[in-house]
């Protein structure tokens, strides 16, 4: 399946690469689906760069087991792809926090065999090991190596939101050729031993990779150069892909405020499910079937979210949730509307901001950190088996943020995304709503 899934992705990629590096729209005026590209800018689209001898990741989702053996698959893929950049190519790291020794070393490895290293961190977040490595690459982003923290959203200048998106880029490592990966994850123990996290993985595109580092050089600048979100997609394959990089609001005085539901996203993202579809998607009766597995769901926006679900179920659709971080309110919700709901919030207890990201009081420390959203069914009135994944919370101040989300719509990606939803669901990772468990999974 792994070879099958590089072949998928990498011609669902060739196709995308026309539009990604020049289009860039407001998120309001997208359709649910994404923006088609035109015939004249897919005629033009680039081939793909040819691998080259060496190393290759693989490139297909990537699933971490906390507390089992396959707790490090995330990282170590990470630092395999730091290991194998050479001399003269560069890597570019953009995460929420960063605490990882082996990290550390690696970025310094490649620093010193003259590979070029940048790294964007939210700055109340850095540690230690960020300001040591800071100390040897220096703060200057015009520089070839640097480490830039980000006080708040890194394009415009100010404290409000994040620097929330987690990439990391390297033009060359091994044999493969502008290599992006993303992840739920951050680059923390607390992501290798108490969280659940997906990574995705895409190469060979320099029209992807370009556009990726157009928006990386605005927010090692600080500086916002056209709209907020750049959209890209590519829909007139049989597997499209669309990536969203963005920061939907104006202001930080906006990221915890009720939005209007047409300008977010994720609301018409779920407003394009329909609950009827075609034999050979949904359920054996017809229904589309709509899984979600989302950290945080809270506040305003959670409550619209929960409601919009809720309206899926009504629908007919089959739709089942797993969360962690759900407000009372937003299970209510849920579980009125008969939706079947699993927690994956566990060890709870006081938390110390310093040890947790920032997140204080009284709360769970092991969890579920998807960002995680799937439709096999109906979506804009044609059958799918999309997955949109990447870094956004479903909260008010993931408006403010710089966030990625990206939708695959490969089945292998699909069939991926779903064995591991029903793992979680089945196995030690979830438990009923209503507790509060002061342990860890067993």
């Amino acid at each position: 399946m792994g070879d099958r899934m590089r072949r998928a992705l990498v011609a669902g990629v060739m196709t995308v690469a026309a539009t990604l590096a020049a289009t860039t729209v407001d998120v309001v005026g997208t359709p649910a689906g994404g923006p088609a590209a035109s015939d004249a800018a897919e005629a033009a689209a680039p081939v793909l760069l040819p691998p080259l001898p060496g190393w290759k990741p693989p490139l297909r989702p990537i699933f971490n087991e906390p507390g089992r053996k396959r707790s490090r698959a995330i990282l170590n893929r990470v630092v395999r792809a730091i290991n194998h950049t050479p001399r003269g190519e560069t890597i570019r790291l953009t995460t929420y926090s960063l605490d990882r020794g082996e990290i550390i070393a690696a970025l310094r490895r490649a620093r010193g065999r003259g590979a070029r290293v940048q790294v964007i961190v939210n700055q109340h977040t850095a540690s230690g090991l960020v300001y040591s490595l800071q100390r040897r690459l220096g703060h200057n982003p015009r520089k070839n190596n640097f480490v830039v923290t980000c006080p708040g959203r890194c394009r415009a200048p100010g404290d409000g939101g994040n620097q929330h998106a987690k990439v990391f880029s390297f033009t060359r490592s091994g044999g493969t050729r502008d290599l992006i990966l993303g992840s739920s994850g951050n680059l923390t123990s607390k992501a290798v031993y108490r969280q659940w996290n997906d990574s995705w993985a895409i190469a060979y595109d320099p029209k992807v990779f370009a556009t990726w580092v157009g928006f990386f050089n605005q927010m090692k600048f600080q500086r916002q150069r056209g709209s907020r979100v750049v959209t890209v997609a590519q829909n007139h394959v049989a597997s499209p892909y669309s990536v969203w990089l963005q920061r939907t609001s104006t202001s930080a005085a906006q990221q915890t405020a009720a939005r209007a539901a047409s300008q977010d996203a994720v609301v018409r993202r779920m407003r394009a499910v329909g609950c009827k579809t075609q034999h050979g998607y949904g359920t054996p009766d017809g229904r589309t079937v709509v899984r979600v597995m989302e950290y945080a769901m809270y506040g305003p926006r959670g409550v619209t979210l929960a409601n919009e679900m809720a309206r899926l179920k009504h629908g007919g659709c089959d739709v089942m949730v797993i969360g962690s971080v759900f407000s009372p309110q937003v299970k209510g919700i849920i579980e009125r509307a008969g939706i079947p709901l699993r927690m994956a919030d566990w060890l709870f207890a006081e938390r110390d901001p310093a040890l947790e990201d920032g997140i204080g009081g009284y709360g769970p420390r092991f969890y579920s950190h998807f960002k995680l959203m799937t439709v096999d069914g109906s979506f804009d009135r044609q059958p799918t088996k999309s997955v949109w994944t990447g870094s956004e919370n479903w909260t008010g101040i993931s408006f403010a943020n710089e966030e990625i989300v990206v939708r695959f719509t490969d089945p292998g990606y699909y069939r991926a995304y779903l064995r591991e939803f029903n793992k979680l669901w089945r196995g030690r990772a979830t438990h009923r709503p209503g507790l509060q468990p002061t342990y860890g999974p067993r």
